[in-house]
């Protein structure tokens, strides 16, 4: 009787696993209109290195070109278009031609475009160039 009442006990008292989150809840979330929450949603799954989900790239590229739910990245949005469009996505032909809308065939844009779907996404650094005395320049992502 003791044994299961303290397997009782436990099991109350254990907090409940929370569930893992899937494109379709970050879908769920944009449909709603809630940007922020479906990008909260949709990075992990679209910057998961060793398994990208081709949909939360393509959405959450789609968050980043409009600047909802986060700052608004073109040369990121155009990076994650790159690489949602595999093989597999239903959104092949749309990722390549929102990726060209991005780049418009400049050479220098779409070789920083196709840098930016290339492993993790990283914003870069703060740099800072001195001018001359008392003039600067701060480029912040």
């Amino acid at each position: 009787m003791r044994t299961h009442s303290c397997l009782i006990a436990i099991v109350l008292l254990t907090p409940c696993v929370a569930r893992a989150q899937t494109t379709g809840d970050g879908l769920q979330a944009l449909i709603r209109g809630d940007c922020a929450t479906a990008a909260r949603i949709l990075r992990p799954l679209a910057e998961d290195g060793s398994r990208p989900d081709p949909l939360a790239m393509f959405f959450m590229a789609t968050l980043y070109h409009s600047g909802r739910g986060v700052a608004m990245n073109q040369l990121r949005a155009c990076g994650l278009y790159f690489r949602a469009a595999t093989a597999t996505s239903p959104f092949l032909v749309q990722s390549l031609a929102l990726a060209e809308s991005i780049h418009h065939d400049n050479p220098r844009l779409r070789e920083e475009c196709s840098a930016a779907s290339a492993g993790a996404w990283h914003e870069p650094p703060v740099s800072l160039f001195t001018l001359g005395r008392d003039h600067w320049v701060r480029i912040d992502p």
